[in-house]
């Protein structure tokens, strides 16, 4: 080991030196010892991260230079820019990416800190004082600005602009574990994502015996976002359906969805909830969008029609959204973090899309409510479809004949509303307000208990 000369305060800085190349070599041989099939050359760089050990604390030519090195980086870079450099390196060790490098650095700059606020303490305390209080106050006034974002800014911002997190499957779906009061001109509502990244309950894939369970696959209409989460139709529902027969439904409306991502939603997520019943809420700019490769929320799968078959294009989807702020540990929940994210996302986004063949946008639609239909058969179930936006007569005259050609049963909600769709929709919206949601709930519940029975 080097030699300690305590007369100036040096510590043994060979073995500072050779610190990082333990920890990158302890992180290679717990990955080798618990994959299968690591490729050569991680097996190479651990035994070189071990060999550097080994050799630093060993080799006295190469131990008295580390521990000469030491010292002269020391003298030449202050305490303050060796905590700035060690906070950079923590965030990105915690952050899960660039395997051993971050570890390794975050051990040596962390170790340099310690031995450079310790000498510090010694010649100047004051100043080693002052500083900590500096940092101590301006994590005091960052977290309580973060407050502020959170209760003034995060409530004004759009549904797209903070609540949409990418999925490499489906395009993007709702930011998991988040809850957000959304307050604008015209609706207040207060939203709960779950861990999947659905507005729905946390509910167990297992399905009780005595219970009937309802799958809803759909787009904005189905999130509800201008209600409070009681307030969904698929939650009235439940709610009408309950004393007379024991229900759950379970949704996976996410705004911005067509039908191209409800069937795909559906194969990853919603067949493994075992649903009796599975309800397709179409509306009326679905179809353009089956056969584009991008919505203005991002980029997204798409299907494309050979003949009588479908084959998907674009999965996995590259994430373009997110910058990654708001995805670190530390910064999850930092209402700053998640505005940055969204904001630098911007540019990312591509919002223009290309005009659709309506005719083969249709064709695409027809496929996709077809291979929906046999593998909810295929699974056991029922499916059945309803449109959202009755009012516009083409869009649901061509669901209706879809779902005639399939023999699906195609429930009909325009008499929920009683002639007056303006009542129950937001001001300049076409999405339902609370009456709206209700109205739908309060229609749709006999026709899906005879459909249960």
């Amino acid at each position: 080991m080097a030699t300690t000369d305590r007369s100036n305060g040096r510590l043994p800085h060979a073995a500072i030196f050779a610190a990082p190349g333990l920890v990158a070599a302890l992180l290679g041989a717990f990955r080798i010892s618990s994959a299968d099939g690591v490729p050569a050359g991680e097996v190479f760089s651990t035994a070189l991260c071990a060999a550097w050990v080994v050799l630093a604390l060993l080799v006295p030519p190469l131990r008295r230079f580390l521990a000469d090195l030491g010292p002269f980086v020391l003298t030449r870079v202050s305490f303050v820019v060796l905590l700035l450099l060690s906070t950079v390196a923590l965030f990105g060790a915690t952050a899960g990416t660039g395997g051993r490098a971050w570890p390794a650095a975050l051990t040596l700059g962390g170790l340099l800190t310690v031995v450079s606020g310790v000498k510090l303490a010694r010649v100047r305390p004051a100043r080693l004082a002052g500083i900590l209080v500096f940092v101590v106050l301006n994590l005091a006034v960052l977290a309580a600005f973060d407050l502020v974002v959170r209760a003034v800014v995060l409530p004004k911002k759009s549904q797209n602009s903070l609540y949409i997190a990418h999925d490499p499957f489906l395009g993007w779906k709702l930011r998991p574990g988040f809850s957000v009061t959304r307050r604008t001109e015209h609706y207040t509502s207060t939203e709960t994502i779950n861990s999947a990244g659905f507005r729905t309950p946390e509910v167990p894939f297992a399905k009780p015996e005595e219970v009937k369970r309802i799958l809803v696959l759909g787009d904005s209409h189905s999130e509800g976002y201008t209600v409070n989460d009681d307030e969904t139709w698929p939650v009235r529902l439940q709610h009408h359906l309950a004393p007379r027969l024991p229900t759950e439904v379970v949704s996976l409306g996410v705004g911005g969805w067509s039908t191209d991502q409800e069937l795909l939603s559906y194969i990853h997520y919603g067949r493994r909830y075992a649903p009796d019943l599975v309800l397709l809420q179409t509306a009326a700019n679905d179809f353009e969008f089956n056969v584009l490769d991008r919505y203005w929320r991002g980029l997204k799968p798409r299907f494309r029609r050979s003949g009588g078959m479908l084959l998907l294009e674009g999965v996995p989807v590259p994430d373009l959204r997110n910058v990654g702020f708001a995805r670190h540990p530390f910064l999850r929940n930092s209402a700053i973090a998640m505005v940055l994210d969204a904001s630098l996302s911007r540019f990312a986004v591509v919002r223009e899309t290309e005009e659709a063949d309506p005719m083969e946008a249709w064709r695409v639609t027809a496929l996709l409510v077809r291979d929906l239909a046999g593998l909810v058969r295929a699974d056991g179930a029922r499916l059945a479809m309803f449109h959202a936006t009755p009012d516009d007569t083409e869009a649901d005259r061509d669901f209706r004949r879809i779902a005639a050609e399939q023999e699906i049963p195609f429930l009909d909600i325009l008499p929920a509303f009683g002639g007056d769709l303006g009542h129950h929709r937001v001001t300049r919206d076409k999405h339902w307000n609370r009456e709206g949601h209700e109205a739908v709930a309060r229609h749709l519940a006999p026709l899906l208990f005879d459909l249960l029975r």
